[in-house]
């Protein structure tokens, strides 16, 4: 193949593509192994009757995963970025004496701080992304219980307070 040594970084070449393979084995195995466990998820949320392998937990797993599949959806193809004040009717133009006006009361309830705004709105520094990644193994947690921290977000340890 070669007549004498082979060219100058050949070696070198060959030990980055065994690395590469490596690392596209790992990601494929991984892949593999998180398709295989939505799969068994999904048949002990609906299989077959005769396996008698329903699972209530599995069945508010694959109910919140629907429900988020539902949340990026709509968050990446809603109109609701194009929102313009155009749209609204303006009340100045309004006639207040309208007998067809009825007066409501409106009561403003201001919440507590959420989980949410415990993780992201404290900002960026050095603490953020262990909020996020404890954030993310609460939610893990919360799905088995129907529960999501992300979605409908309950009241952080200072929302109580407040």
């Amino acid at each position: 193949f070669f007549r004498g040594s082979p060219p100058a970084g050949y070696r070198e070449g060959l030990r980055r593509e065994r690395q590469g393979l490596k690392r596209m084995n790992v990601a494929a195995g991984l892949c593999c192994v998180v398709c295989a466990t939505w799969l068994l998820l999904w048949v002990f949320a609906f299989g077959p009757k005769w396996l008698r392998l329903e699972s209530e937990a599995a069945k508010r797993i694959v109910s919140l995963q629907i429900t988020w599949f539902a949340a990026v959806f709509y968050l990446c193809y809603s109109k609701d970025k194009a929102f313009s004040l155009k749209q609204v009717k303006d009340a100045a133009h309004t006639k207040l004496k309208d007998p067809k006006l009825k007066t409501k009361t409106v009561i403003f309830i201001r919440h507590g701080e959420s989980a949410w705004n415990e993780m992201f709105n404290r900002g960026f520094g050095p603490l953020f992304l262990w909020r996020v990644l404890r954030g993310l193994v609460l939610e893990v947690h919360k799905l088995t219980f129907g529960d999501s921290l992300f979605i409908d977000s309950p009241l952080g340890m200072r929302g109580e307070k407040e």
